[in-house]
């Protein structure tokens, strides 16, 4: 099955076999973990939405959920940024095995570790501008496991034959195998399918749709990356990036299937607190 990062596997996993780009199948495995005790057999699907280092509150929802054997777990990308933990969060997420679809920030930082390393190999090469100190502080709790575990995240994985996990989106008629842009992808145009970039204050551009609107299928998506009070949830789309780090919530969505006729659970966790400001939660 082909893919837009690669060549495609499968793995077992809850509901039958997960198909992922090369790389990026991690099927859950748990450790001994007084967060994750449970003796329960269960058998599902849980996508978590955009954690963005607020490693307190993945744990509560982790508390909440209490992943079991039989799960699958998987995460919309952004583990990282913003948040006060990166590191803490991708090591967490690493030591249970789960999956993940990689986030535009996760791709910052491991655009940034091939920058460094190429000027190491070469110092006559000019130094690439200086991200913010919030970024370095983020990049520098992770290790060298925690960036070969972002860098290896696929794009998009297809978790059966009716659903499909990305980061940000998929462009309505566009195949799976050449998504566009899916790390980022979020309005496009009305009259010409462009896409086009946030205005001030996260607004919708003028004259344009988010693409989950127009989405029709036949897969139905869940999704991360935009962030709301609320999640995005249409006929074959759901958006769970709840705004943890803006003081909002950690929200997971939760399948016990994973045919069309599926019926999601949404739990959730409020965050502690605003970590970072955002207009759309008050900051």
């Amino acid at each position: 099955m082909p893919s837009a990062t690669g060549t495609w596997s499968s793995c077992t996993g809850s509901g039958g076999e997960v198909a992922v780009a090369a790389g990026g199948a991690f099927p859950l495995r748990l450790p001994p973990s007084p967060v994750m005790l449970s003796l329960r057999m269960s058998s599902r699907t849980i996508v978590i939405g955009d954690v963005h280092g607020c490693l307190r509150e993945l744990t509560a929802l982790l508390e909440k959920l209490r992943p079991a054997a039989g799960d699958a777990l998987w995460f919309t990308g952004d583990l990282v940024n913003r948040g006060p933990d990166s590191g803490g969060v991708v090591r967490l997420v690493r030591s249970l095995g789960a999956g993940l679809v990689k986030g535009n920030h996760d791709h910052h930082h491991v655009r940034w570790r091939r920058k460094l390393l190429a000027r190491a190999a070469d110092p006559s090469r000019p130094m690439p501008p200086r991200p913010s100190d919030g970024f370095l502080a983020a990049h520098a709790s992770l290790s060298d496991a925690d960036l070969a575990f972002l860098e290896a995240a696929p794009d998009l994985v297809q978790l059966s034959r009716a659903w499909v996990l990305v980061h940000a989106g998929l462009r309505p008629g566009r195949p799976l195998d050449d998504p566009d842009r899916p790390r980022t992808l979020r309005y496009l145009h009305r009259e010409t399918g462009r896409r086009v970039s946030l205005e001030e204050h996260e607004a919708a551009p003028g004259g344009s749709f988010h693409w989950s609107e127009r989405w029709e299928g036949p897969w139905r998506v869940v999704y991360g990356h935009h962030a709301l009070p609320e999640p995005a949830v249409g006929p074959l789309s759901w958006g769970i990036d709840t705004g943890a780090v803006y003081g909002g919530r950690l929200t997971a969505l939760v399948l016990h299937q994973l045919g069309p006729d599926a019926r999601p659970e949404l739990i959730h966790v409020r965050a502690a607190r605003a970590y970072a400001p955002h207009p759309l939660f008050g900051g």
